[in-house]
């Protein structure tokens, strides 16, 4: 999709918050912005043999615009990122970024909602704090759509209902692979607050579809849960079930057509897996802290790969207000990512990554702040006996102005 339709897009969408005008809603922000940084990045393209250090310099100009009411919650933005590197200006490129969310409550007991996200990337390090996937800085473009509803049946019982479907597609489809991608889900949460205090259960069925080039898989999971307030500052969410994955790929079969002679042959083939799943995450909020401790493990998508991998990762989050104007956070998260060749993906993936991010923000005015940040990444390709090392220095000035609205730019 063109940079144009997707610009009408946010547009529509952006129209559709104007429509009542900002007199009328209970919130309505406008807020145009531009961030303005540089970087000195010691291992741009994360290369375990020849690494290439460059300083890159990035404008960003964009806005945000957030419209509530008692029924409905609208949110857009629109955002392009020139990037200009110092050395490899082969590399200069314009990342975009439009994205937009809509709920609406039809009653007082059912909602629906909708989002929708493009993104045009280049960077190598673009999936690291998500997946922990290295990629190239090979184009990509991005989108992703997502329908969901609730509706709650009484005061317990709450449904659940949601449909996702997601596309990439690179530049380059020699070396990279695009795929498709397709989830649905049902869910059912009941307040068990009268036998166990501040606590709500829940179960969940998905059906995900992974559509690659050479191989397509179809994932039916089944999980139970809850999340529980322990303490007026700590939270506790876990859930945990089981999986069963189908996949189909094609394969090359090495085939003997006469006595000692042998040629390669395509073929196709198909794999089914039986395996866990879960998620734990325990929150704790202070007046001037947040910490955030979360583990998963479930399959997942893999940009650019061959297939789906089994992704295992664990975070931790820290942020502390240091004063009204300073702000202080590290964050750290580890990722292990494997899919076997013939079985989730067309080849071998087994990587891992281990990625620490202190950062600091100096609000020097209402409407302006200064972000400084270090990130160090340390990947791992256990299927190629690779590994490399990324050492990134950012410090970025954002300037945001509220059109309409009284909240603050920063929060």
């Amino acid at each position: 999709m063109g940079f144009m339709r997707w610009w009408r897009l946010v547009c529509v969408l952006g129209g559709l918050g104007l429509l009542s005008g900002p007199v009328l809603a209970e919130q309505f922000d406008l807020i145009p912005f531009v961030e303005i940084g540089v970087a000195y990045d010691d291992n741009i393209f994360f290369d375990a043999a020849d690494e290439t250090d460059d300083v890159m310099t990035s404008v960003a100009p964009g806005f945000e615009l957030v419209k509530r009411t008692e029924r409905l919650a609208l949110s857009t933005q629109a955002r392009a990122k020139l990037l200009f590197y110092a050395q490899n200006d082969e590399l200069n490129d314009v990342d975009q970024t439009y994205a937009g969310e809509l709920a609406y409550r039809l009653s007082q007991k059912w909602r629906v909602a909708g989002d929708a996200l493009f993104l045009r990337d280049s960077r190598a390090d673009r999936d690291l704090e998500d997946t922990g996937l290295v990629q190239n800085s090979e184009q990509r473009e991005h989108q992703k759509y997502g329908v969901a509803t609730d509706y709650q049946l009484n005061e317990k019982i709450l449904v659940t209902a949601a449909y996702g479907y997601a596309r990439d597609e690179f530049e380059d489809d020699i070396d990279f692979s695009d795929y498709t991608a397709h989830t649905a889900s049902v869910g059912v949460s009941y307040n068990l607050s009268e036998t166990f205090p501040e606590t709500v259960g829940r179960l969940r069925f998905g059906f995900d579809r992974y559509e690659y080039e050479s191989s397509l898989i179809n994932n039916y999971a089944f999980t139970a849960g809850f999340e529980k307030r322990l303490t007026e500052r700590l939270s506790l969410s876990a859930d945990a079930g089981g999986r069963y994955t189908y996949s189909e790929f094609d394969a090359n079969r090495l085939t003997e057509i006469s006595p000692g002679r042998f040629v390669v042959v395509p073929d196709a083939g198909e794999d089914e897996q039986w395996g866990g799943l879960g998620s734990v995450a325990l929150i704790c909020r202070g007046e001037r802290w947040t910490t955030r401790l979360s583990v998963s493990h479930d399959i997942e998508a893999a940009s650019g790969r061959t297939g789906s991998v089994e992704r295992t990762a664990v975070g931790l989050a820290l942020a502390r207000k240091i004063s009204t104007t300073f702000t202080a956070g590290v964050s750290a998260r580890y990722f292990i990512n494997q899919g076997d060749r013939d079985e989730l993906a067309g080849s071998d993936i087994d990587e891992s990554t281990l990625r620490l991010h202190p950062y600091l923000r100096w609000e020097l005015h209402r409407y302006l702040a200064l972000d400084g940040a270090y990130t160090y990444t340390f990947a791992e390709d256990h299927a190629a006996d690779t590994d490399s090392t990324q050492n990134r220095v950012t410090l970025v000035l954002q300037c945001r102005y509220p059109v309409f609205g009284n909240v603050p730019a920063f929060h």
